[in-house]
């Protein structure tokens, strides 16, 4: 009841006082994973936002999805397919580099490679653009900073067979990992807020032997080892969703009335999520149209 009657600019540790097991084994790792950032740090409202449309709803609202073959091909690879089916044409590796208006307009757009895409009185634009670079190309906007970090680790191991009864997910407490996820013979760790907790700075050489100690402690793999790993470090893994940055976040109409904004940075209402990111593409959509 303190999250969700929380005042305006109230953080997640401001909103819940208690900081016994409840705490430190679920809301601290709750945040960490809603927000990528801290409970001192994290916006109550956006935590609250995501309690109320997945615990509060119910247990069917709050199963995992799972992508078994990666993202790409749960979602990127059918969203590119229906585009091309309806005639849309796509273009890689031409990153917007800035824009023209004339008036109240977005009449041109221009990318790196050199091009300028010239718009007609009907065209409609949606940009969706992470802050910085939204940032970079319509310098009027207020955008949110995107500097939270994340860190993901991919072990590879030599015989998938030790861990094929091991669940798809796993969470962790007391642990530099928070997340541990399994697919074929790949297990691929994620440390949120990754900035403000430490991982970030760390050499991979320190991290992957305590993260593979973690790891065969979590799945009971004994003495087993992997035979290839990789650390990949996001910096710009989302926007700060702190009180401040949160309120920076801008709509998806914009001062121009052919251009608005995608991305779960604009103001959704929701946390940096998938979910957010659709609804934003949802939103700009019915008002392009």
């Amino acid at each position: 009841l303190r999250l969700a009657f929380a005042r305006a600019g109230a953080t997640v540790a401001g909103a819940i006082r208690g900081r016994g097991q409840l705490w430190h084994r679920f809301w601290r790792p709750l945040c960490w994973a809603v927000l990528n950032t801290t409970p001192e740090r994290g916006a109550a409202a956006l935590l609250w936002r995501a309690m109320s449309e997945t615990f509060l709803r119910g247990g069917r609202h709050c199963r995992p999805v799972f992508a078994p073959q990666g993202l790409g091909t749960a979602l990127i690879d059918p969203a590119v397919a229906r585009l091309q089916q309806h005639g849309a044409t796509l273009s890689f590796q031409h990153a917007l580099r800035g824009v023209t208006t004339e008036g109240d307009r977005l009449s041109a757009l221009h990318f790196t490679n050199g091009s300028v895409k010239e718009l007609g009185k009907e065209d409609r634009v949606v940009l969706a653009l992470p802050p910085s670079r939204l940032k970079a190309v319509l310098p009027w906007v207020d955008v949110p900073a995107d500097d939270a970090g994340i860190v993901n680790v991919h072990f590879r191991i030599a015989d998938p067979t030790i861990i094929a009864d091991r669940p798809p997910m796993t969470g962790l407490v007391n642990a530099t990992t928070h997340w541990i996820f399994i697919r074929g013979d790949v297990i691929s760790l994620t440390i949120s807020a990754a900035d403000r907790l430490g991982p970030m700075t760390r050499d991979p050489e320190e991290l992957l032997p305590e993260l593979w100690l973690e790891t065969c402690q979590a799945l009971d793999l004994g003495d087993a080892n992997y035979v290839a790993a990789r650390v990949n470090k996001e910096r710009r893994a989302t926007f700060d969703q702190s009180p401040a940055e949160v309120a920076r976040r801008p709509s998806a109409r914009t001062a121009l009335t052919n251009l608005f904004l995608a991305g779960d940075a604009t103001d959704t209402g929701l946390p940096a999520t998938i979910e957010g990111a659709v609804r934003s593409g949802n939103l700009a959509a019915r008002l392009a149209a």
